[in-house]
């Protein structure tokens, strides 16, 4: 399978180019919502869900970092649908 690993990003133009272009079976996002003054720099749960819903349908989405740092807002509970 391919894997396309976000990692530490907001979802902008780039990261939707890439995940059109190369169609991957498994993402890896990093979703806590960080912020550095004021200003998102890690995906929050509206653009981890943006993620999906720009997925192909059989891609897998993986969120991490929730809840696992102490400047996450975003928790498990956010994701859930």
């Amino acid at each position: 399978p391919s894997i396309y690993w976000a990692g530490d990003t907001i979802l902008y133009p780039p990261v939707r180019e890439t995940i059109e272009a190369t169609q991957p079976d498994i993402i890896v996002t990093h979703s806590c919502g960080a912020k550095w003054d004021g200003v998102l720099i890690v995906m929050d749960a509206e653009q981890t869900i943006e993620v999906c819903r720009i997925s192909p349908p059989k891609t897998k989405v993986i969120a991490t970092h929730m809840e696992a740092l102490d400047h996450a807002t975003v928790t498990r509970d956010d994701l859930k649908a």
